[in-house]
């Protein structure tokens, strides 16, 4: 609401600032109330079915606002986010109670270093440790290359609009990565989360390695391999979300949640100057190369660690066993 009223262009900035703050204030207690209301085996449904939802938003609310400004005027989509964000705190009044029954049987919070509870759970859970590098190391790899993809879709000779069109197949591949999430999970466990960051390594090292070579990359083969960033990202992430939420004691989950996304945006928001650097000192073409070199080296590495935290598990409940037989 506050965005129609402000006076001029550093008050807006402000206020979509506060809005990123609270728009990642949500995540913690969501996790708290998913973990506290589902099973493991509903959490997993649960992450693709809200990443379908949040991604397919993604897609038609832009098609939505475009309509309204050419009927109503520009202001008309702000108008409906504040209707829409009244609604929705009107839908959060009968959470309290429904929270109170759900968590009355867990543990009370212990107050602790914001980084200790993350610390203590990398170091008893291999699946988080897993997933959460491969989320890192994608973050790291997006803050590279990212801010210089419409300059070099510019470069290519490609349209302004192909940028927003990469956007759109982008959320299409994420809603698809969503969707097939509850069956690839139970097939490849944690060990999809490098996976899906080499396929995001993928998307990025055939235009900058065909760029590099002088061949252009054609419009169709762009939407197709950002369809496949998108899906790739997707399943990184809720494999890290789901680790944690399965993982995680529930009096520290929320905490946790919060120090692996601050971590993660860490990441993201620190490499964009490395990037920048980069490309001025090889071309934005290398940059690509190298960003989705590193991807895939990345994915090689956390599926390498997977696999040998897989087999040490395996020695150890196998020795247990054998020490509990007769």
């Amino acid at each position: 609401m506050l965005l129609i009223l402000a006076p001029d262009l550093h008050v807006f900035v402000l206020l979509v600032m506060l809005k990123g703050l609270a728009n990642a204030s949500a995540m913690p207690p969501e996790q708290v109330l998913v973990r506290s209301m589902l099973s493991d085996a509903q959490i997993v449904a649960n992450a693709g079915v809200m990443t379908a939802a949040d991604q397919a938003t993604k897609i038609c609310a832009p098609l939505i606002a475009t309509v309204m400004a050419a009927l109503l005027g520009p202001w008309s989509g702000l108008w409906l986010s504040a209707a829409l964000a009244l609604l929705a705190t009107a839908c959060l009044i009968p959470i309290p109670s429904a929270a109170q029954k759900a968590t009355s049987h867990t543990a009370p919070v212990t107050s602790a270093r914001q980084l200790a509870p993350l610390l203590a759970l990398l170091r008893s859970s291999h699946a988080v440790r897993v997933s959460l590098g491969c989320v890192i190391t994608m973050s790291a790899i997006f803050g590279l290359y990212d801010p210089l993809l419409a300059l070099f879709l510019q470069a290519q000779g490609l349209p302004a609009s192909t940028f927003g069109t990469l956007v759109s197949c982008t959320a299409a591949g994420a809603v698809c990565g969503a969707l097939g999430f509850p069956r690839l999970h139970r097939w490849r466990g944690h060990r999809l989360a490098p996976a899906g960051l080499s396929v995001v390594g993928l998307t990025a090292l055939v235009p900058g390695v065909l760029a590099g070579l002088g061949i252009g990359t054609p419009a169709m083969l762009w939407l197709g391999l950002w369809i496949l960033n998108g899906c790739g990202y997707s399943l990184t992430v809720m494999s890290l979300g789901v680790a944690i939420q399965q993982q995680c004691p529930r009096h520290c989950l929320g905490s946790v949640g919060a120090t692996a996304r601050s971590v993660q945006l860490v990441a993201l928001v620190a490499t964009p100057l490395l990037g920048g650097l980069l490309a001025r000192m090889i071309g934005i073409p290398l940059v690509l190369a190298l960003s989705g070199s590193l991807a895939i080296a990345g994915g090689w590495f956390w599926a390498g660690r997977a696999r040998r935290g897989d087999a040490a598990r395996q020695d150890a409940q196998d020795t247990m066993a054998e020490q509990a037989g007769p």
